[in-house]
């Protein structure tokens, strides 16, 4: 059987398991309207790096969304999903679910960003919404190059190895030249 956690997914859900039976009604909206959720507790199988499938699922998700709770806010491993997620510049949907004040960690990672309240029927129609607007435009933009700082370095570092590669070339031809004259 292959891990579910090896399949690509539209939006990835950050939560505090104690939250888990609302992430369970908004991942059912967000399926429902045709998207793919990740939802650690459903994808990731015993034995498996919990971290490192973390970690690459929250890379290759289209969009983030993190259910905003005292329980969350009080996650060490909600604030560290939280900021990966706005370190590599994913799309971030915040869905408060209780009335509990924003800590001062969280506020610097995402207090800019507007909260969708989970406290009414719009609440649903408005996420949706939202993802739907963020992934037409990443569709959209398909001809735009939308890569991660790891990727340009990555890139950078490679044609930074090709040209070192022709220098220490060009050297030795030189020096093969120079030794022949000698």
């Amino acid at each position: 059987m292959q891990p579910k956690s090896n399949n690509n997914y539209d939006v990835f859900f950050c939560y505090a398991r104690k939250d888990y039976r609302i992430v369970k009604q908004i991942t059912s909206a967000i399926n429902s309207a045709g998207y793919t959720s990740f939802v650690d507790a459903e994808c990731i199988l015993p034995g498996e790096n919990f971290i490192e499938t973390i970690q690459n699922q929250l890379y290759k998700c289209k969009a983030f969304v993190c259910i905003v709770s005292e329980n969350a806010v009080m996650s060490e491993f909600f604030i560290k999903e939280v900021s990966y997620a706005v370190s590599i510049g994913k799309f971030i949907i915040p869905i408060k679910i209780d009335d509990s004040p924003i800590t001062d960690r969280l506020t610097l990672l995402i207090g800019n960003l507007q909260y969708i309240y989970w406290d009414d029927s719009l609440s649903e129609k408005y996420m949706i919404d939202s993802l739907n607007h963020y992934i037409n435009q990443l569709q959209e933009n398909n001809n735009v190059d939308i890569r991660t700082d790891a990727e340009i370095a990555e890139e950078i570092k490679n044609i930074l190895d090709l040209y070192i590669d022709k220098y220490y070339n060009e050297l030795d031809d030189k020096d093969t030249w120079f030794n022949k004259i000698k």
